[in-house]
């Protein structure tokens, strides 16, 4: 596993773009998971994924957000990445 100082990485998901913890994330050395980017590349449409207030999740939507965390966590494993 690759570790940053001593300790395993950190892995951050980000909901939105504008996501303030991008610059604390980068310092950190921690795995970046953009759900925002990652949800926008999927084939539409988005009621597909979300359900009607646009923020909560349909079942596909967790299976969407599922597979970018298991990405995401076995990127841990190999190195900085950003998602």
């Amino acid at each position: 596993m690759r570790l940053v100082g001593n300790r395993p990485p950190t892995v951050l998901i980000l909901f939105r773009t504008t996501d303030r913890r991008w610059p604390i994330a980068r310092h950190e050395k921690a795995i970046l998971c953009d759900a925002a980017a990652a949800f926008e590349k999927l084939p539409g449409p988005a009621d597909r994924y979300f359900q009607r207030d646009g923020i909560h999740l349909r079942e596909e939507g967790d299976r969407a957000l599922a597979a970018l965390l298991t990405t995401c966590i076995d990127g841990a494993a190999h190195g900085p990445a950003l998602h």
